[in-house]
């Protein structure tokens, strides 16, 4: 599966990795390990780095929203979501879906990202 997280309890901070060519289904499998996971907190931030994704063609509009309605982060959590070039244009299709997720921002570098509020 192209997809894993690292958890900095310490920062507050999980950090989704997503590489190859993601799927809805590898999206929402993330969440319920997520979820599962001891370590989590809800209101925990996130930073996912899609900065390995070949692909985000298999991500539907539907499968975003599924995840979205899941509420796995709380409404004050931070998310921020880096994509490469490569991906840049599924990226971009993506975006809609993206803004219906609470707290998410679009970021073009993880450092970029982990300068945001609440990441420090």
């Amino acid at each position: 599966m192209p997809w894993d997280y690292v958890i900095f309890a310490d920062k507050r901070l999980v950090y989704s990795r997503g590489w190859g060519d993601v799927t809805d289904a590898d999206v929402l499998d993330h969440q319920r390990r997520l979820a599962e996971d001891p370590q989590f907190r809800n209101d925990f931030s996130q930073l996912i780095d899609f900065l390995g994704a070949n692909s985000l063609k298999a991500l539907t509009f539907d499968g975003i929203r599924k995840a979205a309605q899941r509420h796995v982060f709380g409404p004050g959590s931070r998310r921020a979501i880096v994509v490469s070039d490569a991906a840049s244009l599924d990226w971009r299709a993506c975006l809609k879906a993206i803004a219906t997720l609470p707290g998410a921002k679009s970021k073009s570098t993880c450092s970029e990202a982990l300068r945001m509020p609440g990441h420090g």
